[in-house]
This record gives C-alpha cells, sequence and structure tokens, in this order.
C-alpha cells in the first residue's frame, strides 16, 4: 500500500480533531554559540513548521514530510562539504607527494 492509497484511506475515515493551544512566539529561542548559520535556518524552518501544524494550517503527514525533507537536505549539504573537503585535502597531498618524485 503506498502513501497515496494510506492517505486516501485516512481521509475517508471520519477525523476528529482535538484543538490544541498553542502560544505562538516572536521565534525559536537558540543560543547563538551553539548553533552555526546553517543549524539556525534548519531549526528556523521546523520551528516554522510546526507552528503551521499547531495553526491547522496542514495535516501532520505534510509536516512530517516536509521536516524529513529539510533533515535529509541539511544531511546532504553536510556530506557534500565534507566529501569537497577530503578531495581538496586529498590533492594537496597528491600535489606534495608529485612533486617530491625525484
Amino acid at each position: 500500500m503506498n502513501y497515496r492509497m494510506r492517505v486516501d484511506k485516512q481521509l475517508a475515515q471520519p477525523q476528529q480533531r482535538y484543538q490544541v493551544n498553542i502560544v505562538p512566539r516572536q521565534g525559536p529561542d537558540y543560543d547563538e554559540d551553539t548553533f552555526d548559520s546553517l543549524d539556525k535556518a534548519l531549526y528556523e524552518d521546523i520551528h516554522a513548521l510546526l507552528l503551521r501544524l499547531s495553526e491547522g494550517e496542514f495535516d501532520i503527514w505534510e509536516a512530517l514530510e516536509e521536516v524529513c525533507f529539510q533533515i535529509s537536505f541539511y544531511f546532504w549539504f553536510l556530506c557534500s562539504v565534507s566529501v569537497l573537503y577530503f578531495a581538496a585535502f586529498d590533492w594537496v597531498h597528491i600535489v606534495d607527494l608529485v612533486q617530491k618524485i625525484p
């Protein structure tokens, strides 16, 4: 059973909605020294998604899909940067070794 079929089946069932009182805040609170700019951006995106979810703007599955996308993009970016870093690091050592060949 794929995702769309599960969603259609869930939507066909009667829904019970619970009202949750959320006190909106100006923004997420984070320590400037703890997070770098990429961490802050991810944290703010997830915070905004959770606020939109609490206001009933979209359902939990859409929110989870968006959060998973944000997190996967974040880890993809970190892996790409680390691969580029190690490739550059290795390239410097290869050039150094080639120059030492008599």
